[in-house]
């Protein structure tokens, strides 16, 4: 009788090992899904990053070519104006604007004398012949 016992209680053992192991694997292919759903919507997100910091590239780029053409323009009034001779009131007015972080003419001049620079343009133009 005890051997009986023993068999049946071993057999019992096994069957909640195999049931053990199910819920187990149960469980760890839950985790695995949850993972990957999390891990695509990360992607997702990684990809939206991207591709706002890119645009926000294109558009810093963008306004720093419009800045520079401005100050081309400003530059070619304050010339005219000096032909003229109203350069003082020119003048005077460029000194009196706030000296501020968003409106720096010195690098706004850096980049327009760079862009008329001649040999920047000859290499450009060398690059583009190139290239085609």
């Amino acid at each position: 009788s005890s051997a009986q016992g023993a068999s049946a209680n071993g057999s019992r053992s096994s069957a909640d090992k195999t049931q053990d192991d199910h819920s187990v694997a149960t469980i760890i292919m839950a985790q695995r899904d949850r993972l990957r759903v999390r891990c695509d919507a990360l992607e997702a997100e990684r990809d939206s990053f991207k591709r706002e910091l890119q645009t926000q590239v294109q558009s810093a780029e963008s306004l720093k070519a419009d800045n520079t053409k401005l100050f081309e323009k400003m530059r070619y009034l304050q010339s005219y104006n000096s032909s003229n001779g109203s350069s003082g009131a020119v003048a005077a007015r460029a000194r009196s604007m706030p000296k501020d972080r968003d409106l720096d003419l010195e690098a706004l001049e850096q980049r327009y004398e760079a862009s008329v620079d001649p040999f920047r343009q000859f290499s450009r133009a060398e690059r583009q012949s190139k290239v085609q």
